[in-house]
């Protein structure tokens, strides 16, 4: 089979750029502080602050810090213990939190959210639009959100009465994560399977050999 100049020429930048994946992660693995570990974020559930081929640095949290509002938490849950999870805390311990019509309400007052315009969700299959909006937490902590669907199914939900020792998460992508809105799947997150907070982007690398330079050092949290 011939191969023509221009496909080795593709080629050849496909491999250069996943050679800056590794390199950049194994710069990180010679120089990381302890307890720090990288994850390789495998899905949209929290476009646009995490997307599909981003790594990520997890920190773990110090003795006797716990999650705040806003934090994106990696974590696994007593039923599927070595499978690891990432949403944003929304409620703590004796808050309640439900959404209605794709607000968020925390204790009864909704938050605020502000529409900033449009972006496009890929989810490796196929790239979707959505709408985003910046949703801010009642202690001025904010960050962007996306709705891809006007009247998603779980836009409308009970009210949780988050109970001690659990936070509540949601996906940054609304319309496309299976986050405590469904107790069946994550519900209420066990603070001692919380393994650490998602601290900011290493390096992004799609499957068609993209390198995404503008994602490094991206912070995740707000």
């Amino acid at each position: 089979m011939q191969v023509s100049p221009k496909a080795l020429t593709r080629h050849g930048r496909r491999a250069d750029l996943v050679a800056m994946c590794t390199i950049a992660m194994l710069i990180w693995a010679i120089f990381h502080p302890a307890g720090e570990r990288v994850f390789v974020i495998p899905s949209s559930a929290m476009a646009p602050t995490m997307i599909l081929g981003d790594r990520v640095v997890m920190a773990p949290y110090g003795g006797g810090d716990d999650p705040r509002r806003g934090d994106v938490i990696a974590f696994a849950l007593p039923r599927d213990p070595f499978t690891i999870q990432a949403f944003r805390v929304v409620g703590l311990p004796g808050d309640t939190v439900q959404l209605v019509d794709g607000d968020v309400v925390l204790n009864g007052a909704p938050l605020a959210r502000t529409p900033v315009g449009e972006l496009a969700i890929d989810f490796g299959f196929e790239t979707i639009p959505a709408e985003a909006w910046r949703e801010t937490l009642p202690d001025g902590r904010a960050y962007t959100v996306a709705e891809a669907e006007p009247d998603g199914f779980l836009d409308d939900t009970p009210a949780f009465a988050v109970p001690a020792g659990h936070t509540f998460v949601l996906g940054d992508n609304r319309d496309n994560a299976a986050d405590s809105r469904l107790p069946e799947r994550v519900g209420f997150v066990p603070r001692p399977m919380i393994a650490g907070r998602m601290d900011h982007v290493l390096a992004s690398c799609k499957d068609d050999g993209r390198f995404l330079a503008d994602r490094t050092g991206l912070p995740i949290g707000p």
